[in-house]
C-alpha cells in the first residue's frame, strides 16, 4: 500500500470544538494557534498523504477528529465512532496531545499521544512528536567544531517568579516526597514538575569544571502568549542561537513528560541531552536514538557532567558532524510530524498496528 492509498473516515466534526490541525487543509479551514507561539510548522508540512472518505465502509481506519480530551465527555458522539468500528472491524486513531497522562478507554482505539510514562504505556498507545517547526528550512546545516571542552546550553523557563509561585512549587515537591518515601510509590519521582529537574540540573552544571555553560535562563514560559515576559520574536532568535552555539542542549520535560526543546534540537542538527523521566520515545524501534541523544537517567543527575564528558570526548573530529547531521536527518525523516504521521498510518491501515 502506497502512503498515498490512506483513506480515513473522519464523519462530521463537531461545530463547537477546534479539528485536529493535520485535517485543516483537507477541511479549508485555517490554522488555529490559540495562545500558542511560533507555530509555522503548518506553513511546512503537508498531510496530502491520506484522503478522507464519507463512508466508514470505505477507510482504513477511522479518526476522531478533534483531541480526545475536548470531546470525551460526548459520549453519544465517541460511540458512534464505536458502533462503526465493530460493524466494519476497523481501528479507531485517537490524538492526545499534550500534556495530559490520563487513560482513553475506547474501544478498538489507537491512542496518539505527546506525553506518556514508559511504565505506564499500554500496548494500543503510540508516543509521537509535538508539531514541530523545521528551524532550519531553506537553510544549511552548520557544523560545530570539537572543542577542549563541550558546552551545555539551555535558555528557557527554569526559574519562579515570586514568592507565591515558590510556595507552590514546593508544595508540590512535598507531596511527591510523601509519595515517594512514605507511601514507596517508585514512580513519583519522574511525576515531578520539569522544572524541579531543570533548576537541579543548571545547579550541578553551573559548578561543573569539566563543561562550559550557556545558559539563559527565565522565569516564565517563552512559548505562550499568556507568560512570555519579551517579545517573542527576540525569545526565539535568542532560543535558536543557544542551540546553534551549544555543542549540547539541556531538554527536560514539562508538566507532561515530553520537550519541544528535544526536537528542535534535533531539528537544528545539535545533539540532546535528554534527562531520562521514564520518557519514551517516537519509533524507538527503528531510530537508534543512542547514537546522536545522550541520556542521562533522572536519579544519576549528580553525575550528569561525567556523562556529558564521556559522551563527548569518545567522539572524534569526524564523528561529531556525522552526528549533528545524523541528529537532523533523523528530524527530516522521521519526526517532522506529517513524516511521523505517514509513517504509523500507513502501518495502521495495513493491519500492522
Amino acid at each position: 500500500m502506497k502512503e498515498t492509498d490512506i483513506k480515513i473516515y473522519i464523519g462530521e466534526p463537531l461545530k463547537d470544538v477546534v479539528t485536529l490541525p493535520i485535517l485543516d487543509e483537507h477541511l479549508g479551514v485555517p490554522h488555529h494557534k490559540g495562545n500558542r507561539l511560533f507555530r509555522n510548522i503548518f506553513l511546512q508540512v503537508s498531510f496530502s498523504f491520506f484522503d478522507i472518505v464519507s463512508r466508514p465502509e470505505e477507510a482504513d481506519f477511522l479518526l476522531i477528529p478533534h483531541d480526545y480530551f475536548r470531546i470525551h465527555e460526548k459520549t453519544e458522539y465517541i460511540q458512534q465512532f464505536v458502533e462503526y468500528a465493530q460493524i466494519h472491524s476497523k481501528k479507531i486513531v485517537i490524538f492526545v496531545y499534550g500534556d495530559t497522562d490520563k487513560k482513553v478507554t475506547v474501544p478498538h482505539s489507537i491512542v496518539l499521544r505527546t506525553s506518556g510514562y514508559r511504565h505506564e504505556l499500554s500496548e494500543n498507545e503510540i508516543i509521537m512528536p509535538p508539531y514541530v517547526e523545521d528551524l532550519l528550512r531553506g537553510h544549511e546545516i552548520t557544523f560545530r567544531k570539537k572543542a577542549d571542552i563541550p558546552v551545555v546550553g539551555f535558555c528557557g523557563w527554569a526559574d519562579l517568579p515570586g514568592v507565591g509561585s515558590r510556595i507552590k512549587f514546593g508544595l508540590k515537591i512535598i507531596v511527591s516526597n510523601i509519595k515517594k518515601y512514605i507511601l514507596h510509590d517508585i514512580h513519583a519521582e519522574v511525576k515531578k514538575q520539569g522544572i524541579f529537574f531543570r533548576k537541579k540540573a543548571l545547579a550541578i552544571l553551573a559548578r561543573s569544571t569539566h563543561i562550559r555553560t550557556n545558559f539563559i535562563v527565565r522565569k516564565t514560559y517563552s512559548g505562550h502568549r499568556l507568560t512570555i515576559e519579551l517579545p517573542p520574536e527576540q525569545a526565539r532568535e535568542e532560543y535558536i542561537d543557544n542551540i546553534l552555539n551549544s555543542d549540547f542542549t539541556l531538554c527536560v520535560k514539562g508538566d507532561g513528560n515530553w520537550s519541544y526543546r528535544f526536537y528542535e534540537t534535533l531539528a537544528l542538527g545539535r545533539l540532546p541531552i535528554l534527562i531520562d523521566t521514564d520518557t519514551p520515545l517516537p519509533l524507538e524501534n527503528m531510530i537508534s536514538y543512542s547514537e546522536f541523544v545522550l541520556k542521562i537517567p533522572h536519579d544519576k543527575l549528580h553525575d550528569i557532567s561525567r556523562y556529558i564528558s564521556e559522551f563527548y570526548y569518545k567522539i572524534g573530529d569526524e564523528e561529531y558532524g556525522r552526528l549533528q547531521q545524523k541528529a537532523r536527518d533523523i528530524f527530516l525523516k522521521y519526526l517532522r510530524i506529517d513524516l511521523f504521521l505517514a509513517i504509523i498510518f500507513a502501518r495502521v491501515a495495513r493491519g500492522e498496528i
